[in-house]
C-alpha cells in the first residue's frame, strides 16, 4: 500500500508540473498576442486610421483585458509548478 501511495503521489507531482508548463505556455502566448496587437495599433485598426475616444476605449479595454490573462495564467502556473515541487510532508518525514 505504501509504494502504492508513493507512486500516486509521484504521478500527482507529475501532472502538476505538467500543468505548469502548459500554463507558462499559455502566459507567453497571452504575450505575444499582447505585443502584436500592441505593435498593430491596440485598437486603431477595428475603426480606419481615425484616432477617437471609442478606439482609444476599445485599445484600453482590449491591452487590460490581455494582461490580466497573462498575468492570471502565470500565477497559476507558479502556483502549480509550487504544488508539483513541494513534497508531502507524510512522505518526507519518513524517510
Amino acid at each position: 500500500m505504501n509504494s502504492t501511495k508513493r507512486l500516486s503521489h509521484f504521478i500527482k507531482r507529475a501532472l502538476c508540473l505538467l500543468a505548469s508548463v502548459c500554463w507558462f505556455g499559455i502566459a507567453i502566448g497571452f504575450g505575444v498576442v499582447l505585443v502584436q496587437y500592441l505593435l498593430n495599433g491596440a485598437g486603431v485598426q477595428f475603426f480606419g486610421f481615425v484616432i477617437s475616444s471609442a478606439s482609444v476605449l476599445l485599445g484600453v479595454v482590449h491591452v487590460t483585458g490581455f494582461a490580466f490573462a497573462m498575468l492570471f495564467s502565470f500565477v497559476l502556473a507558479i502556483w502549480l509548478a509550487a504544488c508539483g515541487m513541494t513534497p508531502r510532508a507524510e512522505l518526507a518525514n519518513k524517510e
